[in-house]
Formats: structure tokens, C-alpha cells, sequence
């Protein structure tokens, strides 16, 4: 197997509009972030999550063996596009994640561009069941 790198013009990395942005929000005066409207109203919609009591982080951060095997394993198998992240998730619900160790992420990414209800959505997994009961797949060839 054989890899390909590709390399950029250096010049193009440094340049200024990328390494700076024009008024960047860590700049911008605290009253010029958030407009409420007058009259006493407010925020009018919110995220609601469990909180949960802060308890002492696990003595094992790292990789468990259960973590430890799937990576191995998928190594085996899996051409090495991306770096690998340091953690396998193996379920989800609503904005939370969970790993083969058990533990608990803040899923902050939404997907990247999948879709941003969640993991879990009901309605979302009712509409791919249907889907996939009435058609899956159909080659354009």
C-alpha cells in the first residue's frame, strides 16, 4: 500500500487574512454580543440537560483494554486516512456520547454536518426505518 502527501505553498499558509481575523469576537465589547430585546424580555429558548453532582475523574484516563482491542483491531483493517481519536464511542443519546470504558463525552460537534438533533432522535429514526423498509440502495450504472 502506498500514500500520497500533498504539500502547500507555504507562502499561502501565512498570510495574514488567515492569521488574523478582521474584529475577532474576543475583541468586540461584551454589550456588542448579545442583543436582548427592551421591555424586560429575555432569552426565550434554552437547552435543557441533566446536571449531574461533579464527581472525581477516573483513575484510568487513558485507554482501557476494551479501547485498546478496537483500536488494534480497526488498525488491521482500516486504511489510516485521519489520525485516530484517542477514544471509541460505542453509543449515544441526544448530546451525549459514550465509550466502550463507559464514560461520558458532550457531543459539541452535532455530527459535523450529519444532522444536529442529536443521537437518538426519534422522529429521525423513524423516517431511516421507513426509508430503509422501502428502498436502501439503487446503483445509477
Amino acid at each position: 500500500m502506498t500514500f500520497a502527501r500533498a504539500s502547500l505553498d507555504r507562502s499561502i499558509l501565512q498570510s495574514p487574512d488567515l492569521l488574523r481575523r478582521r474584529n475577532p469576537v474576543w475583541e468586540r465589547p461584551p454589550s456588542s454580543l448579545v442583543k436582548l430585546p427592551r421591555g424586560g424580555a429575555g432569552i426565550a429558548a434554552g437547552l435543557n440537560l441533566e446536571v449531574k453532582e461533579p464527581r472525581a475523574p477516573p483513575r484510568n484516563v487513558g485507554f482501557g483494554d476494551n479501547s485498546k482491542g478496537v483500536m488494534a483491531a480497526e488498525g488491521e483493517v482500516l486504511v489510516g486516512t485521519y489520525a485516530r481519536a484517542p477514544v471509541v464511542l460505542v453509543s449515544g443519546r441526544g448530546c451525549k456520547l459514550y465509550d466502550v470504558e463507559g464514560r461520558e463525552y458532550l457531543d459539541l460537534s452535532s455530527g459535523i454536518a450529519v444532522n444536529a438533533l442529536g443521537h437518538g432522535d426519534p422522529d429521525w429514526v423513524n423516517a431511516v426505518v421507513e426509508q430503509a423498509n422501502t428502498l436502501t440502495h439503487v446503483s445509477n450504472v
